[in-house]
Parts: C-alpha cells; sequence; structure tokens
C-alpha cells in the first residue's frame, strides 16, 4: 500500500491537538506515564494532496505519554504505544503504531515540536 507520510503526520498532529497539552505550570508534576484514548471527532483524512477529493474515516486508538524531563522553559515526553485504527466494517481499513517524542514551551514563543516514526502494514 503507498502510504502520504505526510497526510499520516498531520492525521496525528490533528490528534494531538484534540487530546490536549500537557501544562507547564502545574502546582504538581504529571505522573510520569498518561494514557490517552482518541476522543469521538477524531478523523483520518485519507490523500488530501492527491489528485482526487480526500476521504474522510474515523479515527480510534489509543498512545501513552510520559514525562522525560521538566524544567522552566522547556517539558520534553515520549510518545508510545501508539495504536489508531480507522475506516469501516465495509471500506479499507488502515492500522497505524508507532513511537514520537514531543517537547512543549519556550523563552520568547511558545513552541511545540513533535516527531513521530509510525508504520502502516
Amino acid at each position: 500500500m503507498n502510504v502520504d507520510v505526510q497526510k499520516w503526520v498531520s492525521l496525528v498532529l490533528g490528534a494531538v491537538a484534540l487530546m490536549g497539552e500537557p501544562g507547564l505550570a502545574q502546582t504538581q508534576p504529571p505522573p510520569l506515564t498518561v494514557a490517552y484514548a482518541l476522543q469521538p471527532g477524531s478523523w483520518l483524512i485519507d490523500c488530501p494532496y492527491c489528485d482526487r477529493l480526500p476521504v474522510t474515516w474515523p479515527l480510534r486508538g489509543t498512545f501513552s505519554l510520559t514525562r522525560l524531563e521538566s524544567i522552566p522553559l522547556f517539558a520534553s515526553y515520549e510518545l508510545t504505544g501508539i495504536a489508531f485504527q480507522a475506516g469501516t466494517n465495509t471500506g479499507p481499513q488502515y492500522t497505524i503504531s508507532g513511537n514520537g517524542t514531543y517537547q512543549v514551551g519556550g523563552e520568547v514563543a511558545y513552541q511545540q515540536d513533535l516527531v513521530l516514526n509510525l508504520t502502516l502494514p
């Protein structure tokens, strides 16, 4: 199956935006590992950059976010156990797995950096 890596990155960036972001100004440090589940309304957009109309599929799945380091300006996290599924019983099925890193914070401007290593068997 030919996979457009950019569409998968767009997909997961949207999913991470839906999950919310870990806060830096909490009074207690967050737990070291937190499990997340994609909420209803998460979608896989199939082929937004090709020569046809995009097709959307409901997306479901889970992943874990582990805090690696938290300093005054930045917090670093590791995404593990990414397990997303999309599609319907009668249409194509998509299975996405992998891991990645996420860094958030900044001195002058608030920045987010997400790097994902995803596979589609």
